[in-house]
């Protein structure tokens, strides 16, 4: 029997890709499409090959959001487990009321630590508090990083913090509503900080 290295066909293979993506946000939807083009016979210039095209579309499914909702998320709001100790004003302003939703969704405000005065303590879950922190000695940590805070109002909320608020003025005298602070002892990893939201909102 006679073997004969003989080449049936021969041709030109091209492939490219067109990608897609939809909205903002690391998982935001993708779509691609994936080119093939077969031209032959391959010994003949490109323009005097015949041609056949095929294409093929795969899509990634994600979150879809806004450029503008991925922007306010970069910008003013930081989630992860938490954890620190910040100190805290309990203002009467109207936008930085301070005031904690307790687990069993009890309100603790500004007006009932003036009320229960300076030896009092809440050792629990929270679910959400608005707070101004107070100089420059706070140590929070967000998902596993530093998070700086200023003297401007933010919010924190999650399924589940669990937070120590005591005040520390010594022998429990008159209001001390400058000595209150706020340890984050622990949280879920949806816990959230947000610098632009409104209280109460």
């Amino acid at each position: 029997m006679t073997m004969c290295n003989v080449a049936d066909f021969e041709g030109i293979l091209r492939t490219w890709k067109e990608v897609t993506e939809y909205g903002a946000g690391e998982d935001r939807p993708k779509s691609m499409i994936v080119h093939a083009e077969v031209s032959w016979p391959a010994a003949k210039p490109y323009a005097a090959r015949e041609k056949a095209a095929y294409n093929m579309e795969i899509f990634q499914t994600g979150v879809m959001i806004s450029q503008a909702t991925q922007d306010y998320n970069d910008e003013c709001k930081d989630t992860g487990r938490m954890t620190g100790n910040i100190d805290v004003t309990p203002s009467n302003s109207e936008k930085a009321e301070f005031f904690m939703v307790l687990g069993n969704g009890t309100k603790l405000t500004r007006d009932d630590l003036l009320e229960l005065g300076p030896d009092f303590a809440y050792e629990g879950i929270i679910t959400y508090a608005c707070f101004r922190p107070r100089g420059k000695a706070n140590d929070l940590e967000v998902g596993g990083h530093d998070y700086a805070l200023n003297n401007v109002p933010y919010v924190l909320e999650g399924d589940s913090l669990d937070v120590h608020l005591y005040n520390d003025k010594e022998g429990g005298q008159g209001q001390a509503m400058g000595h209150w602070h706020l340890d984050v002892l622990d949280s879920t990893e949806d816990a959230r900080i947000d610098l632009c939201k409104v209280c109460g909102d």
